[in-house]
């Protein structure tokens, strides 16, 4: 029997478990202590513990308590916030000035600058600055395009400076090792936080469904649970667990919601001509499911893509508006609870430039718009038709029309949209700032960004997984590996000084060679020249022309030295022209000439398998359907292959 005094000392402990948010009995640990970033707001002082005093009141709001958790402390702040406010959040336009943070009440931007470490940690702290002036100090969050590729297209990577530089998502997916995908996002990870990136705008969980399609080179390719699993470990990398974000991760948002693979004749919804997603073969359903493993690690965010699903039962509108797609499917059905982010810009007009029309001198309006099938509406009804089916946050780009919240505060205050439907999108954009630590600390250490972004660990990581990443297609005679040793080289896109760093003895005329080295890139055509993104993406044919210039290049090698041949697969090339030519021939996925020698000369061996067919024509590209995976008649070689030695 207890005595009265224990009695009271429980009833006491059973009490404060009430209306403490973690009821125990047992004798909790003291909570931890946050680094707290204080370079404008004050800082209140309780019980020997730091919080930032974000609304300037002099007391401990709970939003600003950090003991809390992420969903009540969300639920408080919006509860705080004023209509406009809400409504800004939900706007998360490309980084300008920072005005835009205090004008518009915007506190997520995506910054596509390309500034060195130290400038980039620099000019996001300046936006931190003056989010944290603003009336309730919410910090900004920073969302970026991939920046650890080989290549950067215009609204879809980053031509970054001083990053660790790694294959493209195809060359992760060659490895087909979840490992290193997880620990290659740990790292990307790593270096956004250092100079202030908190939201990655990746990984794509697409399946790479049709060969020609122009996006391939970002997706994990062709096989749907490889896709899938290689997607789910990107995230648990990049958020730094699988439940979610964890101190000092990075919010993923998986892309593109669902069937961007699948885009008729292989084009991409950037442009109207390719606004279409096709499924023939029947296979939305499998390019959802490859969705399901990135739902099961907590990813935070997701994007839907710009195609219109033609499908039955489906609305003729983009993803972004499609309702059935992102509240029956996503939402009821998948049970998704976090962020939904629409990709840039689907709210806004296209014309001129954007329909393949000349551009009125002096005007950026229509530009770059993707309101595909509500081209009809207004800016102010897309963006209501667009939280009405189920997002949460809208991208809008520099372009166009000011960032304007307005029309959401009109149609709350109208009755036609619920400011109940508002309140939820705001606490799921607030709940991932909180999870980020950025109401504690949104700064960083400019000084030392450099130091942590492209750090010599980071880069041999890098460089053993472009290694790794790499197909041996064909070895004719086995002559692969070879001695560098005496061996005189002709090279065509390999720079000489790598060759010699290898071993390898230099030569500038084939008659003087033992053999020839040679880079080649995926065949691609401008077939849309008059379009924008249709001028950037690699479209139409995939294999070697008679006139193609690294075609030529191997032929006259080939007719005298045996011939070494790697050829960049951003897409499934058609190498039927090339494979007789060549002595060895390598598939690279974006690799340095230090990690294509490696292999060479047999410092490494050859592991990679391939992450897509490779077609064996156009014609059998072209009556492939576009929503089925490695489909083609009689590929050249199967999603999969890959030798070594």
């Amino acid at each position: 029997m207890l005595r009265s005094s224990s009695r009271h000392v429980l009833i006491g402990l059973l009490l404060a478990g009430m209306v403490c948010e973690t009821p125990s009995l047992l004798a909790s640990p003291p909570p931890r202590q946050p680094e707290i970033g204080a370079r404008s707001a004050p800082v209140l002082t309780i019980g020997g513990l730091r919080f930032r005093d974000l609304d300037r009141d002099g007391k401990l709001t709970p939003y600003e308590d950090w003991r809390l958790s992420p969903d009540r402390r969300a639920a408080d702040l919006v509860a705080r916030m004023t209509l406009e406010e809400k409504a800004g959040a939900m706007m998360h336009p490309v980084m300008g000035k920072p005005d835009q943070i205090t004008l518009g009440h915007v506190n997520s931007v995506l910054s596509r600058s390309s500034r060195k470490p130290t400038e980039l940690a620099a000019e996001n702290n300046a936006f931190q600055e003056v989010a944290a002036g603003t009336r309730l100090g919410i910090p900004v969050t920073i969302s970026t395009d991939p920046r650890n590729g080989f290549t950067a297209t215009f609204g879809m990577s980053v031509d970054a400076k001083g990053f660790s530089s790694w294959p493209d998502a195809l060359g992760l997916a060659a490895t087909r090792d979840a490992a290193l995908v997880r620990n290659f996002a740990a790292i990307a990870a790593r270096e956004y936080r250092a100079v202030g990136f908190t939201m990655a705008l990746s990984p794509q969980a697409d399946i790479a469904s049709d060969p020609r399609w122009s996006r391939t080179s970002g997706t994990f390719g062709d096989d749907p649970r490889l896709v899938g699993a290689l997607a789910a470990a990107y995230i648990e990398g990049m958020q730094g667990g699988s439940r979610g974000i964890a101190p000092g991760g990075v919010a993923a948002v998986v892309k593109h919601f669902a069937g961007y693979g699948a885009i008729k004749d292989g084009w991409d919804s950037h442009s109207r001509y390719g606004r279409f997603a096709t499924f023939p073969g029947g296979r939305l359903d499998q390019h959802i499911a490859a969705f399901r493993p990135s739902f099961r690690a907590k990813v935070a965010g997701v994007m839907p893509m710009y195609s219109i699903i033609d499908a039955p039962g489906h609305p003729p509108v983009a993803a972004g508006y499609d309702k059935v797609l992102l509240t029956d499917i996503l939402r009821r059905r998948e049970g998704f609870g976090g962020l939904v982010l629409s990709d840039w810009s689907i709210t806004e007009n296209c014309s001129g430039i954007c329909l393949g029309e000349p551009m009125t001198a002096g005007s950026r309006d229509g530009l770059i718009g993707k309101p595909w099938g509500v081209e009809h509406l207004t800016r102010a009804e897309r963006v209501i038709a667009t939280v009405q089916a189920g997002v949460d946050q809208i991208g809008y780009d520099a372009s166009g029309a000011a960032i304007d919240a307005t029309p959401i505060v009109e149609a709350v205050k109208a009755g036609t949209l619920p400011e109940a439907r508002v309140d939820l999108a705001v606490q799921r954009i607030m709940r991932i700032k909180f999870a980020l630590g950025l109401f504690e600390n949104p700064y960083v250490d400019a000084a030392q960004a450099a130091q942590v972004v492209g750090q010599a660990p980071f880069r041999a990581a890098a460089l053993a997984a472009q290694q790794r990443s790499l197909v041996l297609l064909e070895n004719k005679g086995h002559i692969l590996p070879l001695r560098p040793a005496g061996k005189r080289v002709f090279l065509h896109g390999i720079a000489a000084e790598a060759a010699r760093q290898a071993g390898f003895t230099v030569v500038d005329r084939l008659d003087d060679a033992d053999l020839a080295i040679i880079r080649a890139v995926t065949p691609w055509q401008v077939v849309h020249p008059n379009y924008l993104f249709g001028r950037m993406q690699h479209e139409g044919d995939l294999d070697f022309k008679p006139d193609n210039a690294d075609l030529k290049a191997i032929r006259e090698a080939s007719a005298k030295v045996p011939t070494i041949v790697t050829v960049y697969l951003e897409r499934p090339a058609i190498l039927t022209g090339v494979r007789p030519l060549a002595t060895a021939l390598i598939g690279n996925f974006g690799a340095s000439d230090e990690a294509l020698l490696s292999l060479v000369s047999g410092r490494v061996r050859p592991r990679g398998k391939l992450p897509m067919e490779l077609p064996s024509s156009m014609a059998a590209a072209n009556a492939q359907q576009p929503d089925v995976p490695h489909d083609s008649a009689a590929p050249l070689y199967r999603s999969g292959y890959g030798l070594t030695f």
